[in-house]
């Protein structure tokens, strides 16, 4: 197989098991974090173009824990929020040590808008 096609199939398996989800319920943020297009896009490139493919196969296992550590965190780890134009953008973090590892999930909210799954990833 070439790598140009094992980046695709790594790509499209993403993608279908990201949809897969929907939203999970987060009682740190007493709501639900929705996986829509902002996540997804993220988790397939960053501000420089698309992820290689280690660092999408590295997010890819990732996402498997996400949904267990928005369901689990008993606290917000961290929270940001900053003006863009005229639009308020925050970010939330929350942390779980799952398997002894310790992994973060990272959710964003645009204005009023809902709060949707921007990342995840291992700290430390």
């Amino acid at each position: 197989m070439m790598p140009g096609d094992q980046y695709r199939e790594i790509v499209i398996a993403t993608r279908e098991k990201y949809r897969k989800i929907g939203s999970v319920w987060c009682p740190s943020l007493s709501g639900p974090v929705i996986f829509d297009y902002h996540g997804l896009r993220h988790l397939l490139a960053n501000g420089r173009g698309m992820r290689s493919f280690s660092d999408l196969a590295q997010r890819l296992k990732l996402i498997d824990y996400a949904t267990e550590v928005l369901l689990s965190a008993s606290k917000i780890s961290e929270h940001r929020s900053f003006l863009k134009g005229n639009t308020i953008v925050q970010f939330w973090s929350v942390e779980k040590i799952i398997d002894s590892k310790r992994l973060r999930c990272v959710i964003r909210s645009i204005g009023d808008g809902r709060k949707h799954f921007f990342s995840v990833m291992k700290v430390g």
